[in-house]
């Protein structure tokens, strides 16, 4: 059987058609949450953000973490006083994953974050703490790689 140019019109369009509802059909399995609910409320506030990474800055010794054996290990600094705050680590890709903790450090001004709570893969880390009423933001990213 030859096919002439018109068979080769209506294969090329039914092709056409076959991927158009194959990337539909893929769009529904997506997961498309946000990384923030209060996404834009958040936003608003992005100036504090901005005046305390400064603050944290100036400081002669920032907040540290690593990834060792026991989990995520966060190292204050020594020099503020009655340290206070909360802890952000949350996963871009997956919403379940996230951690919300309040800062609590040892006498060795260090805080570990067990690694069986935390996943394989990439978090971001935003730390909000607070000393001598003087407000600090730290943030950076983890890969965990269990």
């Amino acid at each position: 059987m030859k096919l002439n140019w018109g068979h080769y019109i209506v294969i090329g369009f039914t092709l056409f058609v076959m991927l158009i509802l194959f990337m539909v059909f893929k769009s529904f399995q997506f997961s498309n949450e946000l990384v923030s609910e209060d996404y834009y409320a958040k936003e608003l506030q992005y100036q504090d953000i901005i005046e305390g990474k400064k603050r944290a800055g100036r400081l002669k010794n920032d907040i540290t973490w690593g990834m060792e054996e026991a989990g995520l290990v966060i190292v204050y600094p020594e020099e503020v006083n009655q340290l206070s705050g909360d802890i952000l680590i949350y996963r871009p890709s997956d919403q379940s994953l996230d951690l919300q903790l309040e800062i609590e450090p040892d006498s060795t001004f260090r805080q570990v974050i067990p690694m069986k709570e935390l996943k394989r893969g990439k978090y971001s880390v935003q730390i909000h703490w607070h000393t001598d009423d003087v407000e600090f933001y730290t943030e950076g990213v983890i890969f965990v790689n269990k």
